[in-house]
C-alpha cells in the first residue's frame, strides 16, 4: 500500500490529517461493478439538514452509512466503529487543526465499501475519533469517503432528487446541459478556478464536507482588497482539536464554470493550512455552494460537470442570531458569540445554554436535526429559553 500524504485535508470539518512522509507514488483504491454493470443507477441519499450528503452502505459487510466528502484524501472511519468492525490500529498519525491535534492511526486490515452495485476496496484506511464532530452535527458520523471513490469512478449527485449515481469513466456521458470546468489537482485534492469578485480566476478545493458556501484564506483577501469597506464579523468552527475563531463575512459575486452567484456568505481562516502545505488554492467552495447544480466529477479526464439546480438562484443560508451553538441532548450550548451579531448585546455568553426556542423544547434523541431557527429572515424575533427558565427575546438581524 502507498503512504498517505504528509498532510492531508479534511478542511469542512476543520481538520488535517498527517502521517509519515509520502512517497511518490500512491496506490489507487480498487473499485469494481457487479457483473456486466458499468453504474450504480440511481441511489437515494439523505442530505442532513441541507449540508452533509449520507449514502446507505455496507462496511465490511454490516449495513452502515458513508459520508461524501471530496476533501478528504482517502477513507476515514470512526475508532470505536471502527472496533466494532473487528479492525484494529496500526501505524500511529497524527491529526491536525485549527486549534491543535489529535492522535489516530492507520488500519492493518483490509475493508471492503459497498454501494449498490458499486464495490471499493480502499488502498488504506484511516483511523480516528470522529466523535466530536458527531456531537456537532447531532448524528453519528462513522465513515467519511473522499478521494478513494472519486478516483475510482464518476460521481453524480442531483440535488433536487437527493440521488447520487456512481458510473464506470469509460462511456460516462454527462447531461446535455451540463457545462465543464477543468479540475486540477492540488496534492491529493481536486480543484476548479473560480472568481471572487471579477479579480482573476484562482483555484478553489471542490469540499463536499464542508457545511458552508467557501472558505477563503486571509492572506488572498488582503492580497486582494477584499477586506476594506464591508462588515468583517467573528466565528468558530469546533472540530476533533477544539474551537477555532474564524472570520464571517459576505463575497457580493463568485463565478464558478461560467455562472455567477451573489451575496454568499464566506468563512476566513487566519491560519491558512494550504500555505503550510504547499498547496496554491485560497479557497475551498463548500456544500452550499456545490448544491446549487448538479454535479458529476470524472477525475479521469479532469473534468466537473455543472448543470443549474431549481434553487440556483435562491439566497445563501446565513446566521443571523450571532451564536455558534452546540447541540446536546435537550440543548444547545452556546460555544462563540459573534462580536458583530445580535446576540452580544442581548447578553448571551458562551458555555450557557438554550433549552426551547419559541417555546419548543429543543429535540432530543440521536439524529436530531436543527430547527435553523437563527437563518430566519433579519427582524424576526425569536424568544429562546435558557436553562435556568428565563427567556430572551432576540431580533434577527444580518450583521455581515
Amino acid at each position: 500500500m502507498g503512504l498517505i500524504d504528509r498532510r492531508t485535508t479534511l478542511a469542512g470539518l476543520g481538520i488535517a490529517l498527517a502521517s509519515m512522509p509520502a512517497v511518490p507514488a500512491f496506490a489507487l483504491p480498487d473499485a469494481r461493478f457487479a457483473r456486466g454493470q458499468r453504474t450504480t443507477g440511481w441511489l437515494d441519499f439523505d442530505f442532513w439538514n441541507d449540508r452533509r450528503v449520507f449514502l446507505p452502505a455496507r462496511i465490511n459487510g454490516v449495513a452502515g452509512e458513508v459520508m461524501l466528502d471530496s476533501g478528504v484524501s482517502g477513507v476515514v472511519i470512526d475508532t470505536a466503529y471502527a472496533r466494532s468492525l473487528g479492525l484494529s490500529s496500526g501505524r500511529d498519525l497524527t491529526a491536525f487543526g485549527m486549534a491543535g491535534s489529535t492522535s489516530g492511526s492507520i488500519a492493518r486490515e483490509d475493508v471492503t465499501l459497498e454501494l449498490g452495485s458499486l464495490t471499493v476496496r480502499p488502498a488504506q484506511v484511516m483511523l480516528l475519533d470522529l466523535q466530536a464532530i458527531s456531537q456537532a452535527m447531532a448524528r453519528p458520523l462513522n465513515v467519511l469517503l473522499g478521494r478513494d471513490l472519486f478516483e475510482a469512478v464518476v460521481v453524480e449527485l442531483d440535488f433536487d432528487n437527493r440521488r447520487a449515481g456512481f458510473h464506470a469513466f469509460r462511456g460516462f456521458r454527462p447531461p446535455e446541459n451540463a457545462r465543464a470546468t477543468p479540475l486540477v489537482r492540488m496534492g491529493r485534492l481536486r480543484s476548479i478556478p473560480i472568481a471572487i469578485e471579477g479579480r482573476r480566476p484562482v483555484q478553489a478545493v471542490v469540499d463536499l464536507g464542508n457545511g458552508g458556501a467557501i472558505d477563503v484564506s486571509e492572506r488572498y483577501l488582503r492580497e486582494n482588497g477584499l477586506l476594506e469597506n464591508r462588515a468583517v464579523a467573528t466565528t468558530a468552527v469546533l472540530g476533533v482539536d477544539g474551537k477555532s475563531i474564524r472570520s464571517a463575512l459576505t463575497l457580493s459575486r463568485v463565478a464558478v464554470g461560467g455562472f455567477e452567484l451573489t451575496d454568499m456568505p464566506a468563512e476566513v481562516a487566519p491560519v491558512w493550512s494550504n500555505d503550510q502545505r504547499g498547496i496554491d488554492a485560497p479557497a475551498y467552495v463548500g456544500i452550499d455552494l456545490i448544491s446549487r447544480f448538479r454535479i458529476a466529477t470524472d477525475y479521469s479526464r479532469n473534468r466537473l460537470w455543472l448543470s443549474p439546480a431549481a434553487d440556483f438562484g435562491s439566497p445563501f443560508r446565513r446566521d443571523r442570531a450571532g451564536l455558534r451553538l452546540l447541540p446536546l441532548e435537550g440543548a444547545y450550548e452556546v460555544f462563540h458569540v459573534s462580536d458583530l451579531g445580535p446576540a452580544r448585546p442581548a447578553g448571551f455568553r458562551e458555555g450557557e445554554r438554550i433549552v426551547a426556542v419559541d417555546g419548543r423544547p429543543v429535540p432530543t434523541g440521536p439524529g436530531r436535526a436543527s430547527s435553523r431557527w437563527n437563518e430566519r429572515a433579519a427582524g424576526t424575533t425569536v424568544t429562546l429559553t435558557m436553562s435556568d427558565g428565563t427567556e430572551r427575546r432576540l431580533v434577527l438581524a444580518d450583521y455581515y
